[in-house]
């Protein structure tokens, strides 16, 4: 008979991150330096107008492409809480809580984890691997999700 008790063990977390975006980071920055030199030049040289729109653009652009990759790299990482009878999925601000009694199986397909939900009529829930060229954390992932989910059924090992 089992220790009902709660162990440590029965609480793993696992954080599944996305590599820095260095390239968008690098373009990004070579364009707002860019940008920023033009406007000076501009401002002190008295150019053209078509000269000031390409500088403020190059600015612009540089700023939009490092907010964007700001705010990819926080949305895609993804923190998975796996408890005794529940595993929590948490992306950005999006919380789901599953409890191992609803899900029949969990399947691996190229980078997406797969919760595939018991009983008809029931979304999967799809978990996608941000780091696609370093998956040993995805794969210890998916062993301690299958371990976990064969000890609900009562499965030893």
């Amino acid at each position: 008979m089992s220790n009902p008790a709660f162990r440590p063990e029965d609480r793993q977390r696992f954080a599944l991150r996305v590599q820095p975006p260095v390239r968008a980071y690098a373009v990004a920055s070579i364009c707002s330096l860019a940008g920023a030199l033009l406007i000076v030049i501009w401002l002190a040289q008295g150019w053209s107008t078509p000269v000031g729109v390409l500088a403020i653009g190059l600015l612009g652009f540089g700023i939009a492409l490092n907010v964007t990759a700001l705010v990819l790299k926080y949305r895609y990482q993804t923190t998975i809480m796996i408890e005794r009878d529940t595993v929590t999925l948490i992306n950005g601000r999006r919380r789901r809580v599953l409890n191992w009694t609803e899900v029949a199986d969990v399947t691996l397909e190229g980078p997406r984890l797969i919760f595939k939900p018991k009983g008809h009529g029931k979304r999967q829930v799809v978990l996608f691997d941000p780091r696609q060229t370093d998956r040993r954390v995805f794969d210890d992932l998916v062993d301690v999700l299958q371990r976990r989910l064969d000890a609900s059924r009562g499965y030893r090992p």
